[in-house]
């Protein structure tokens, strides 16, 4: 077994380990790290190509698989392929126009739209259904890291922005105690590395994913 002597190196083991809930509990693509890099790096790299993905989704449906699985929340009935199609219904209608200019909103311009995007997205995935909710909040979470969403757990008996307030109030109290470096990107080609540790170095998506492994 290995020892991981320094809270830095059991951090790092918890973002890179592939998560025992799918497949056969080695793929990469299952980790923290891979999960990142499969929803948010897909998305800035298809802002490079004029969001295009010869045909397909933006974010291919065994994405979703994954995260589901992964994280244990519901697709509440809905087919991956059919789930895929929405979300990149949605994220070519409400992200696409804004992807530009995430990073330049306020403080509090920034929770205000995390709201207002969560619901959007739980009408536009699970027809606005309070189950999806949970689902919604975790595939925006790696997905916009841009803007400060946390991921509401499915057996949480309370609407995502009473979730979301309360997190935001805990955050802030335990924001000088989540100072470990953020992980190293390790999956992914070399351009989707790139596009994760650049994100991963700005904004406080890392402090609010360190924050989540404590809730």
């Amino acid at each position: 077994m290995t020892t991981l002597s320094t809270p830095a190196q059991s951090i790092e083991h918890t973002w890179q380990t592939p998560s025992p809930h799918w497949g056969t509990g080695v793929d990469p693509r299952s980790s923290e790290n891979g999960l990142f890099t499969l929803f948010y790096a897909s998305l800035e790299r298809a802002s490079h190509y004029s969001w295009l993905n010869a045909g397909r989704t933006l974010i291919d449906k065994t994405y979703l698989s994954i995260l589901c699985q992964t994280r244990q929340t519901s697709m509440q009935g809905i087919q991956p392929t059919e789930l895929a199609n929405r979300l990149d219904q949605f994220i070519r209608s409400e992200l696409v126009p804004r992807w530009q200019m995430l990073d330049e909103l306020n403080h509090e311009a920034r929770h205000q739209l995390a709201l207002e995007l969560l619901e959007q997205a739980n009408n536009t995935l699970f027809a606005g259904h309070p189950a999806g909710q949970s689902t919604s909040s975790q595939i925006l979470f790696y997905l916009c890291p841009q803007l400060p969403f946390f991921f509401l757990p499915a057996e949480a008996d309370m609407p995502y922005p009473t979730w979301h307030n309360q997190c935001r109030s805990q955050l802030a109290q335990q924001l000088p105690q989540l100072t470990t470096p953020p992980g190293t990107a390790a999956y992914g080609d070399s351009k989707a590395q790139v596009f994760t540790r650049k994100r991963l170095q700005q904004g406080d998506w890392w402090q609010r994913w360190l924050f989540m492994q404590r809730t």
